[in-house]
């Protein structure tokens, strides 16, 4: 893993380098004027999607559900946002992915998507099998935020047993009661 970041860390400015470059080739200065309202333009949309996402995810918690979408939302506003701040087309290509309302649906999904696999390989589910983690990670049945709760009977659940729910009576009152039963009415 380490590896792979240090491959990234070293990628990705040279992409920029050679696209930059390849523009430049292309437009002449009107690449400076592009990598400028590009960061403009990231400025703006973190800002407006920034407190769109936090009026979301106020509104989630005062409703008392669970923030899911609206805290994935807030990680992509950050990620996005970070990426379009910095210097280069091809990171405020990809800001513009993550920050962009009508685009955020998408990468979204595809996060959610990436992630049900890297959760799906390291837990060893069949390979065919893995729609059973994604479907866990978007509140299906049986997931955070599903319809059917701890003791529901979604898809996910079968096959484990039922929970149940009860109270425990401690048997130590000096009455002469049993442990663990119930105590009679007096």
């Amino acid at each position: 893993m380490a590896l792979l970041v240090v491959l990234a860390l070293m990628a990705v400015p040279a992409l920029e380098i050679y696209v930059a470059v390849q523009v430049w080739h292309l437009v002449g200065w009107w690449t400076l004027a592009l990598l400028l309202a590009g960061s403009g333009l990231g400025a703006y949309l973190v800002k407006r999607e920034g407190l769109r996402t936090w009026a979301a995810l106020r509104a989630a918690v005062e409703d008392r559900r669970v923030p899911d979408r609206e805290v994935l939302d807030a990680g992509l506003v950050l990620t996005g946002g970070v990426l379009m701040v910095l210097p280069g087309l091809v990171t405020d290509v990809v800001g513009f992915l993550l920050l962009a309302p009508f685009l955020r649906p998408l990468s979204r999904r595809a996060l959610r998507w990436g992630v049900g696999r890297g959760v799906s390989r390291r837990a060893g589910v069949v390979p065919g099998q893995s729609w059973q983690v994604s479907r866990y990670l978007r509140g299906g049945p049986g997931g955070p935020g599903g319809s059917a709760g701890a003791g529901g009977s979604g898809e996910a659940d079968r096959g484990r047993p039922p929970v149940i729910e009860g109270e425990v009576v401690s048997g130590d009152s000096g009455h002469g009661d049993t442990p663990g039963r119930p105590r009679q009415g007096r």
